[in-house]
């Protein structure tokens, strides 16, 4: 799954009224991931089990959006300088691309704030996978959220 496929997700379990378990871990859904499952939580009442780790919620992904600091610039995210995730490659608004960009360089927003609202805001979810965290808030599974 990955971006895309979080929000067709997040989309489908808005209304849904059957879904009580959800297992999306070790996907690349990142930053959209993570605000489309925030999303969700905050008006689904039929999830009690979300398994979402290691989907880079705390990172930008392929796909997401940057801004350079320079220019202004929105840029997309194409892939990772030698598969290292800090290090992301660019394709800038005129087509061309920029390789290794140093986080200094670029600003992104965080989805996880809107995830970790979203947990608060649940009133069926009683379990996050273990690996879950919300920049450094969870550190075991969530248990009993809102009752």
């Amino acid at each position: 799954l990955d971006a895309g496929d979080a929000w067709i997700m997040g989309a489908a379990l808005e209304k849904n009224d059957t879904v009580t378990e959800v297992e999306a871990s070790d996907c690349g859904m990142g930053t959209a991931g993570a605000k489309a499952f925030g999303d969700v939580l905050r008006v689904n009442k039929t999830l009690q089990h979300l398994n979402v780790s290691n989907n880079s919620f705390g990172r930008p992904v392929v796909g997401d959006q940057v801004k350079l600091k320079s220019s202004g610039e929105i840029c997309t995210v194409h892939r990772y300088y030698n598969s290292d995730p800090s290090r992301p490659c660019i394709t800038l608004p005129s087509g061309s691309t920029k390789n290794d960009v140093k986080a200094s360089e670029y600003e992104w927003e965080s989805q996880v704030p809107a995830f970790c609202a979203g947990l608060a805001a649940s009133s069926s979810l009683l379990s996050v996978s273990d690996s879950m965290w919300c920049s450094g808030r969870l550190l075991r599974p969530l248990r009993a959220v809102g009752g």
